[in-house]
């Protein structure tokens, strides 16, 4: 996602969006069969989230650069999206992600989050 918008070269940038669409799709196989395995497993969902969500939502907050919102302790275990949250932005800073970037990653992780939350 983050590369798509920055090749000059529209092969390259194909490229790109290809393999962020099957990064999506593993993304949300994977937090659906989590999301099944968690309802299955715990009659208390507190924290209805599992470990893809908390870190997509993470991601997302990240590159948006948006601090929690007042929904994220109804969702998330406190510490646990506090920390993931961290960990993003010294990732993007570490990297030297630039805005168009952070922009698309957003953008990913919010349309990967409206989904997986319509089918929980």
């Amino acid at each position: 996602t983050a590369m798509t918008t920055l090749h000059t070269d529209p092969a390259l940038s194909q490229q790109s969006r290809g393999t962020s669409e099957r990064a999506t799709q593993i993304l949300l196989h994977i937090g659906r069969r989590e999301r099944e395995r968690r309802t299955k497993s715990f009659s208390d969902n507190t924290h209805n989230s599992g470990k893809i969500q908390t870190q997509c939502h993470a991601i997302w907050a990240a590159a948006s650069q948006s601090q929690q919102d007042d929904n994220t302790t109804d969702d998330y275990d406190v510490a646990t999206i506090t920390d993931a949250i961290s960990y993003w932005n010294k990732f993007f800073n570490n990297y030297g992600y630039q805005e168009q970037q952070r922009s698309d990653i957003s953008d990913k992780m919010q349309s990967i989050l409206t989904t997986l939350q319509k089918t929980s």
